[in-house]
């Protein structure tokens, strides 16, 4: 099978060389979309003066990955995911997945929020999201906040937040897809989702299994996740939402190229979350009451074996006081933990919660119609760190019909993980938090069927968390002062209803390397349709990424080539392949782990 697919692309890519896929022609591309996550209210990207990126279903659909993280990598600018392999990121020595939003991301991905519909998803004792359990195929938008998201959700959104927007069943009656894939090393992905709306109520669900035995010995993976998602109507314009999902997933480490050979490393997870919330939206009022929880049970081959948790409360209300105009307060409470041992070395590492409690207040007010402001502040009272404010402002300026000039500064901050304070050699109970100012400046173009960004920014922080010694005698420690400065670009243009156009390009320039941070960073990606037949090709260029920290300082510069090429026999089913690293290149993104050459899939999406 794995020679065959190579034979099969070569057949297949010339055939739809006048196509492209899971673009709709009857489809309108929204240039100006509504963003959420920016702010607690529904808000038009133009009046808001955060940087925010969306990458659509379509888009999500077209990268044709198993895993929803690479994904972001090119297509939001100043983004960066490090992989390790086919499938599957891992945890612990040898993990991948490491997130860095301008160059600012931790170690490893503290600095950065992921949420699930506006809903927090560190581990409650590591700080920090599991990317193996971000189904592609479960996502409906992603939004993504390049910059301070603090005074919104507090630790952790100190250099961005990542909020994943799930499916829901959004048309009248029953729906039904699947699909299933197969390509190089073995790898292979299943899914079934499916859901019914009647009136004021709807459900929807989803299962998936992906797995590869990898491209080198002992690099297999292999992960099922479930989802379900519930809504009713209690009343016009109040809404009930109920979620919960459910991942599963075993990885296994190869460790670096060249060490000798070890026994089998392999790291066991399971993750599981659920929410529930009522919400309002009304001419004038817009809020929301949220209760989320989380879980999970992670063992490793060492006999490391942890439990942890994370639960909160989120309120907010929005009110507009005149049009252009609104005043939104909230608050949120979250408290987080657990506990952690060895099995095989019979220690206990004991058991640890942190609580959070914090109110903000925004407000929107629009001058004319030519000008919005936003400000605001969040005070926040820690366990162990007291009270600590987080102010915002920003301006957003039409200068212009079609031209909009955008300027902000932001405060983000991070407490220090569980892990950080209390776990393992390096833990000093002593750590303050990590803060940073963030100072940028854009212009915003959007016309009729083109829409383009340039943004500059400045980001200075201070007490970034650092380890310092050799094993045993090593210590957690805050460092001094850290400045990022950089450009970043990102444009979409539908030059015809079968052709669309989307770049993005960013450089970064820190005082001192920084790992899985590139200097510069461009993507170019090109979608045509014709008929039955559609092809997406993308260009993706990395230059100067540290893979190696120091005195072992390396660097890497690479281009990948990726194709995506469907055949439509008929209005329910698509026929695709996809070839990634088509130029064979020979890279590495995390030190020792060399990633694969060119790989290839086939598969199949049935919706009815």
């Amino acid at each position: 099978m794995r020679r065959f697919l190579p034979l099969l692309l070569a057949v297949a890519l010339p055939l739809c060389a006048r196509a492209q896929a899971p673009l709709d022609t009857t489809r309108v591309y929204e240039l100006r979309p509504v963003v959420i996550t920016g702010t607690p209210i529904q808000v038009a990207r133009e009046n808001l003066p955060l940087t925010v990126s969306v990458v659509s279903e379509s888009e999500i659909r077209q990268a044709g990955e198993q895993n929803l993280l690479p994904i972001l990598t090119g297509r939001v600018p100043g983004l960066f995911v490090t992989e390790r392999g086919v499938a599957g990121f891992g945890i612990a020595t040898g993990a991948a997945g490491q997130i860095s939003i301008r160059g600012i991301g931790g170690s490893p991905n503290t600095q950065v929020l992921v949420l699930v519909d506006g809903h927090p998803q560190f581990m409650g004792l590591f700080g920090h999201p599991l990317g193996d359990t971000y189904a592609a195929a479960d996502a409906e938008r992603v939004e993504v906040v390049r910059g301070p998201a603090s005074i919104l959700y507090g630790t952790g959104a100190m250099g961005g937040v990542i909020n994943v927007i799930s499916h829901g069943q959004p048309s009248e009656g029953p729906s039904l897809a699947g699909r299933a894939s197969y390509g190089s090393y073995g790898s292979a992905e299943y899914g079934l989702s499916g859901g019914y709306r009647r009136g004021g109520k709807a459900l929807y669900a989803s299962v998936n299994h992906n797995r590869t035995d990898g491209h080198r010995p002992s690099s297999d993976f292999d992960a099922t996740s479930a989802y379900l998602k519930g809504s009713a109507r209690l009343a016009p314009g109040v809404m009930l939402l109920a979620d919960g999902g459910l991942t599963d997933f075993r990885a296994l480490d190869p460790g670096a190229a060249g060490s000798p050979a070890a026994a089998e490393r392999w790291a066991e997870v399971q993750r599981g979350r659920a929410s529930v919330s009522v919400e309002n939206r009304r001419p004038r009022l817009e809020g929301a009451a949220r209760v989320f929880y989380s879980y999970g049970d992670h063992a490793i081959y060492d006999g490391f074996h942890s439990d942890d948790y994370n639960v909160g409360v989120m309120l907010y209300q929005g009110v507009r006081l005149r049009p252009g105009s609104t005043f939104t307060l909230g608050a949120d409470y979250k408290r987080y933990g657990g506990e952690a041992g060895n099995t095989l070395q019979n220690t206990d590492l004991g058991a640890h919660r942190v609580g959070e409690a914090a109110g903000y207040a925004l407000l929107q007010h629009a001058f004319g119609g030519r000008a919005t402001l936003n400000a605001g502040a969040r005070l926040e009272h820690h366990s162990r760190y007291g009270l600590h404010t987080t102010p915002q402002v920003g301006l957003s300026v039409h200068a212009a019909p079609l031209l909009t000039l955008k300027a902000s500064a932001a405060r983000g901050f991070r407490s220090p993980s569980i892990r950080e304070l209390f776990l393992f050699p390096p833990a000093n109970p002593d750590l303050k938090p990590e803060q940073l100012w963030n100072y940028e400046a854009g212009v915003l173009y959007a016309r009729g069927r083109m829409r383009a960004e340039l943004t500059a920014f400045l980001a200075e922080g201070e007490d970034l968390i650092q380890t310092e010694g050799r094993f045993p005698n090593v210590r957690n420690f805050n460092s001094g002062a850290f400045r990022h400065r950089g450009v970043e670009w990102e444009g979409v243009y539908n030059a015809t209803r079968r052709l669309r156009l989307r770049t993005s390009y960013s450089y970064l320039h820190t005082r001192r390397p920084v790992l899985a941070a590139p200097a510069h960073m461009g993507h170019l990606e090109a979608g045509y349709t014709r008929g039955r037949f559609g092809l997406t090709a993308q260009v993706q260029h990395i230059r100067d990424l540290n893979v190696a920290p120091a005195p072992a300082r390396r660097t890497e510069t690479y281009t990948l080539v990726n194709a995506y090429a469907t055949f439509r026999p008929s209005r329910y089913a698509e026929l695709f392949v996809r070839g990634e690293n088509l130029a064979d290149q020979q890279y590495e993104i995390n030190s020792g782990y060399p990633l694969p050459g060119a790989t290839f899939f086939t598969g199949f999406h049935v919706r009815l």
